[in-house]
């Protein structure tokens, strides 16, 4: 399983496991974060979680990724 840990005194502290990702030979190629609720306002606006933002950029400086894509099916 792949995931991002934080260890404080000897503690797993913070775990962050993407729901589904694409490896090639332990290399990671993407990885899909899915949510399942609407993106755009009334007004047409898009409207992101911050929290999903600060996720994905994780996921990109951990596997080194120059590009984020965000999937709402």
């Amino acid at each position: 399983m792949m995931y991002i840990k934080a260890i404080i005194n000897g503690k797993n502290t913070f775990l962050l496991i993407p729901d589904m990702s694409l490896a090639r030979n332990n290399d990671v190629l993407m990885i899909f974060n899915a949510k399942y609720m609407e993106v755009f306002s009334e007004e047409g606006n898009i409207s992101l979680s911050q929290d999903d933002v600060y996720k994905m950029l994780t996921y990109s400086i951990r596997f080194n990724f120059n590009q984020i894509k965000f999937v709402y099916p």
